[in-house]
């Protein structure tokens, strides 16, 4: 009996001691009243904010209160003052408190803070007018929901100190459409950019391992390139996706939870690596049923997709490291070119089998591509395989070429000048839509030209070399 008492106290004094601890890494001291400020004072002896009576759309928090440095904004500080629109901050801010802003429903933007290392929870929850957000290059923690339903958000560049994403830190920010996440994310937490319906581009850096459940339910993505050293792509991550077209995993990934790809009804080339030893039997439930898998033959995936009589071909990396392709009765079908070059020159023979066709995608959604050489043999340019490349300016089509699909180039902003050889018997449609093409170069007589006059389009005569 009295061991048992021994241990209680124990336990009670363990407790005890912890809830100190815990005190004292926050606040040290009780509220100290200065002007309209109330602050306290933190372990380290600076001081955090507890209480702002300062009324008014723009306030400010000094550098020092009382001669103490303000390093911290405290929970709740400013929650739900909807008619806050500017905050000026002093740069010695570390930490910015749980709910801090959450509901500040006119607040414009987050002022760069070079020392902040710390969002809490729900900090900015709820800032419908938050229109720019300047991360500082040491933050290391950003809670969760912390930027939830900021409706006006346009892009977010996160830090390279950041190596993790906390649940929901992004959800429902439904004008979000780049996000780029740095270069050290190890994890994308759960709902973490779930609902942004307007989210189309995201940059994944090589050292992500895992994608949370949900983390990209109901966005915009139309192509999604994982590098190698990703593990785990959760339960319905990228569910919902409705433009989504195409898919390619990198070698390192080994679980494909349920549903992860399900309802992306757009769908049409998926390439899944030899290093898969998972894949749910739902992940692409209600997907387009024209979508082609490619995978190392007598890989699991392989064998998962024949099993669930998905279409499915082998797939190959080339010796350079710069494509993945697949073979079709001796020729090859580039599925993706996974280099950065802004100049590129497709080879024309790869790994000895001669280069005929562009897959789907096979270049899309490349911010470096300006300038790209199609050699002779090929004689297919897929469905969007050049589309919202922005930066595309130059692109030579080989003398061999017959058919150029729809929405090859869709979306390709820079590309003002075309020529079309006159071996092109079909255009497909859409497939220029968006550029700024002002002339298209055609040979006198050719299919193209009969093209160009149906849909009005000016052109000029050349010689195709």
């Amino acid at each position: 009996m009295k061991q048992k008492f021994l241990k209680m106290l124990l336990a009670a004094l363990a407790i005890l001691c912890l809830g100190l601890l815990i005190a004292s890494h926050t606040l040290a001291e009780s509220p100290i009243v200065y002007n309209d400020i109330s602050y306290t004072i933190l372990e380290d002896g600076t001081a955090a904010i507890v209480e702002h009576r300062g009324q008014g759309s723009d306030l400010i928090i000094p550098e020092t209160v009382d001669g103490y440095t303000v390093s911290t904004l405290g929970d709740s500080l400013f929650q739900n003052r909807s008619g806050l629109l500017e905050i000026h901050l002093p740069d010695g801010i570390t930490r910015i408190g749980n709910h801090a802003f959450e509901g500040c429903t006119g607040l414009q933007a987050l002022p760069l803070l070079p020392n902040l290392t710390h969002i809490g929870d729900y900090a900015f929850a709820d800032c419908a007018s938050l229109e720019r957000v300047v991360f500082s290059t040491k933050l290391a923690h950003i809670g969760e929901y912390a930027f939830a339903n900021c409706m006006s958000l346009p892009s977010v560049k996160l830090p390279n100190a950041l190596t993790a994403l906390q649940k929901g830190t992004f959800f429902s920010c439904s004008n979000l459409q780049t996000a780029d996440l740095g270069i050290f994310l190890q994890q994308i937490g759960e709902d973490a950019f779930a609902q942004c319906i307007n989210l189309h581009k995201v940059w994944f850096p090589q050292s992500l391992q895992e994608i949370g459940k949900g983390a990209f339910f109901q966005c915009d993505l139309q192509s999604l390139d994982l590098h190698m050293g990703l593990r785990r792509i959760g339960e319905r991550a990228f569910e919902q996706n409705h433009n989504l077209m195409l898919v390619s995993l990198g070698e390192g990934l080994q679980s494909l939870d349920m549903r992860a790809f399900a309802q992306c009804n757009s769908l049409l080339s998926v390439s899944l690596p030899k290093s898969l030893t998972r894949i749910e039997n739902s992940v692409f439930d209600g997907s387009d049923q024209r979508q082609i898998h490619y995978a190392p033959a007598n890989s699991y995936a392989y064998q998962w997709m024949r099993k669930m009589k998905y279409a499915v071909q082998e797939s190959f990396l080339s010796k350079n490291g710069l494509y993945l392709y697949s073979i079709q009765k001796g020729n090859v079908n580039i599925l993706r070119y996974l280099g950065e070059e802004s100049i590129v020159s497709i080879e024309p023979v790869i790994d000895h089998f001669p280069v005929t066709s562009i897959g789907v995608g096979a270049f899309c959604d490349s911010d470096f591509l300006k300038s790209v050489y199609i050699p002779d043999y090929v004689q297919v340019l897929g469905e969007n395989a050049f589309s919202h490349c922005i930066a595309l300016q130059e692109v030579h089509l080989g003398s061999g070429l017959r058919s150029i699909e729809q929405e090859t180039f869709y979306d390709c902003r820079a590309l003002k000048i075309v020529s079309i050889p006159a071996s092109v018997k079909y255009i497909g449609d859409f497939a220029f839509y968006a550029c700024p093409i002002e002339v298209y170069h055609i040979e006198q007589g050719s299919w193209a030209e009969g093209w160009a006059i149906v849909n009005t389009y000016d052109y000029r005569y050349i010689m195709y070399q």
